[in-house]
């Protein structure tokens, strides 16, 4: 699952998906025997995910100084940072079948270091995903509710994005602009904050998906057209 979170999900190349495939081999294989088969650049990126596993900190984390620390050390080697974010999140993917304490201690790496990792490495889509599967641990009830409430509201809204999108659509065609309109609902705990913030009802808060427009143009027309 986490190779296929790396191929699938954040594009990488195909040393980053052997790393993941032998990760949890490497307790039965030496260095030498990895940089033998695949190469010094596979062996030193499999020490280096073992290396950063057998740090105490991410087995407790104890205060935000410690996870900054790791955030920092994390993202110095981008490659090993997505690695480890995309086995956070197939933990996290699959914690209900975890002991408790197991739970705990995979939620508070998703709180203090990886959720601030994605942050800083730009990657909205598993930041958002990452900060709801925390809430959905930490808060079912608001979870579910979150969630159910927005099934409820899923036609309407699909009917406004159809109609708001339509139009701009055909003006785009009319002005030779290739593009691609790409709707997503915004998180769970996005949501949240905006009720929390501004104390309303689901029902009051209007901005609870964004729709973004892409121009498929020469990077030399970019800004003009946008």
């Amino acid at each position: 699952d986490i190779a296929r979170i790396i191929a699938e999900e954040m594009g990488l190349g195909i040393v980053s998906i052997i790393c993941a495939l032998l990760y949890d081999l490497s307790e039965g294989l030496t260095l030498s025997e990895i940089e033998k088969i695949f190469g010094a650049q596979v062996a030193q990126t499999v020490h280096r995910l073992v290396e950063l596993e057998a740090i105490p900190q991410f087995r407790e984390i104890r205060s935000t100084k410690s996870s900054e620390v790791l955030i920092v050390a994390l993202t110095q080697d981008p490659k090993v940072a997505l690695m480890k974010m995309a086995e956070n999140l197939q933990k996290m993917r699959t914690l209900a079948h975890l002991p408790y304490g197991q739970q705990a201690s995979i939620a508070a790496q998703t709180k203090y270091i990886y959720v601030p990792m994605a942050h800083r490495l730009g990657l909205s889509a598993i930041k958002a995903e990452l900060e709801d599967l925390y809430l959905k641990f930490t808060n079912a009830v608001v979870y579910h509710t979150l969630t159910e409430q927005l099934k409820g509201t899923r036609d309407a809204r699909e009917r406004f994005i159809k109609r708001f999108t339509k139009p701009i659509q055909e003006a785009l065609r009319r002005q030779d602009f290739p593009s691609t309109i790409k709707t997503r609902i915004k998180s769970l705990t996005s949501i949240r904050h905006k009720i929390q913030a501004l104390g309303l009802p689901f029902e009051q808060v209007y901005d609870v998906f964004a729709i973004r427009i892409v121009l498929d143009v020469p990077e030399s027309r970019e800004k003009l057209s946008c």
